[in-house]
């Protein structure tokens, strides 16, 4: 009976989309809350969604009277039939008596009102004893209870006082309302709204021909329990009348409850119910509409469009280290050899900006599997990259960062002091004296600035390559 979104097996689809054949939640559709109703679009195809309330979901209640005709003799139901049975074979054989058991079967009230509001979700099987316990929904039960209680007595006494033809004609016409009226205050606050007529109104026009089909069902049924009920008060011994009169009773009522709940599920959105239950699905609509987006999309196989919706989110949030972790790890699990390689800077700025130097080597060293030749294209990159290399003591690669520096990056102000770090490097790590001797002289003869002539003599002393 209920359906199920694509992307979230264990969530109840609240929209489809025509276009892909896709059920889908909340958490994976772009929800537009309105004042008239609800509006959303697909995150695979950008097109309008259709509420799955607005068509009948399920079988038809009359297809399956059979589990409704079961549902009662679950263990919830029959508890809370216990208390009205005890009191009918103890109560006076008169409307006092009737009056008594009525009042001991507020429990039932309760219950039922619990009932409809678990099959309005979809929930088909019977609440179990721990219903009993909850605070919320006593007022609404003890309204739906006592209507429906004023409904049996009211007819029982037509019959009595108008006979029988006249009294089944009263019934036929109560039962055209009593639906309406329960249904129409499931989710009122205020306990005295059942009796307000236009929440019958709408309730009926809501389940339009459903209803109309109920009402027969309903009314036949009433007489079924009321003919054996009748039996039982001619026919057994007054110890065992009154219960076993009132036993069909209540157990129609939770025949009832629960076929009006399930209307209640199939007509969600016409009558205004929400179906949504606290857990996962809220707590998705709740993240950022991107976030979702992406995981439709990843989920729908839509990789490309992904893509493109990181790029454009790292475009407003380049030093944003969470997006760079996701959008590498998106390319590198579609292999995308180009779009890494071109991404690599912007993704060990953010790593370095971030505070985590200990990672860039690990990342160097994984481009340049993909690219031997790999250098950042910034000279303030390649500096930073060789002194995080040279500190973790992989000198060469360091002095290899570096090389081609004043070609790679000729406007950058920092390309002496590069040449000298690596002249540095040369002498201490590998005593290479010539070859830090040609990076100084480059130095020396290139950049004319007295504070880098200075720098270029002290580093000559540093080293012992004076003369």
């Amino acid at each position: 009976m209920k359906q199920i979104c694509k992307y979230h097996p264990g969530e109840e689809a609240s929209w489809h989309c025509a276009h892909d054949g896709l059920l889908l939640c909340d958490a994976c559709a772009a929800v537009q809350p309105a004042e008239s109703e609800r509006s959303a679009w697909c995150f695979v195809c950008n097109d309008w969604l259709k509420p799955v309330s607005a068509g009948v979901e399920g079988p038809w209640f009359w297809t399956i009277l059979a589990h409704f005709v079961r549902y009662p003799l679950a263990p919830g139901p029959v508890l809370a039939a216990l208390l009205p049975l005890l009191v009918a074979a103890v109560a006076p054989r008169n409307l006092v008596g009737v009056l008594a058991v009525l009042a001991a079967g507020a429990l039932c009230g309760k219950l039922g009102h619990r009932i409809i509001a678990d099959s309005i979700r979809g929930n088909m099987s019977p609440p179990g004893p721990g219903a009993f316990g909850e605070r919320k929904g006593w007022p609404q039960g003890l309204a739906q209870w006592a209507l429906f209680a004023l409904a049996v007595t009211g007819i029982g006494a037509a019959w009595w006082y108008l006979g029988l033809i006249a009294g089944s004609l009263l019934a036929l016409l109560l039962w055209c309302v009593l639906p309406a009226m329960v249904l129409g205050a499931q989710e009122e606050d205020n306990p005295a709204a059942i009796l307000d007529l236009r929440n019958a109104g709408a309730t009926l026009v809501a389940l339009n021909i459903s209803y109309w089909i109920l009402v027969p069902v309903l009314f036949a049924g009433f007489l079924a329990v009321s003919a054996v009920a009748s039996v039982a008060v001619d026919l057994l011994p007054a110890a065992a009348a009154w219960p076993m009169a009132a036993l069909p009773v209540l157990w129609f009522w939770f025949a009832f409850v629960h076929i009006l709940g399930y209307l209640g599920y199939q007509y969600a959105g016409p009558l205004g119910f929400s179906r949504d239950r606290k857990g996962r699905r809220n707590r998705n609509a709740a993240r950022p509409e991107a976030e979702r987006r992406r995981e439709v999309l990843m989920k729908a196989g839509q990789y490309g469009k992904v893509v493109k919706a990181y790029r454009q989110l790292l475009e407003k949030n380049s030093k944003s280290l969470q997006y760079h972790d996701d959008y590498f790890r998106l390319l590198s699990a579609l292999r995308e050899n180009q779009a890494l390689l071109d991404h690599a800077c912007e993704y060990l700025n953010a790593v370095h900006l971030s505070g985590q130097d200990y990672r860039m080597p690990s990342l160097v060293s994984f481009y340049r599997e993909l690219d031997p030749a790999f250098k950042p294209d910034t000279g303030q990159l390649s500096r930073d990259l060789a002194g995080v290399l040279a500190d973790q003591g992989r000198y060469k690669e360091a002095v290899q960062m570096l090389q081609d520096l004043h070609k790679r990056a000729p406007t950058w102000p920092g390309v002496a002091e590069a040449y000298l770090f690596v002249a540095r490097v040369l002498v201490e790590q590998f005593k290479l004296t010539g070859k830090a001797n040609q990076f100084i002289k480059f130095v020396e003869q290139r950049y004319r600035d007295q504070q880098v002539q200075d720098e270029a003599a002290q580093c000559r002393r540093e080293l012992g390559l004076e003369g």
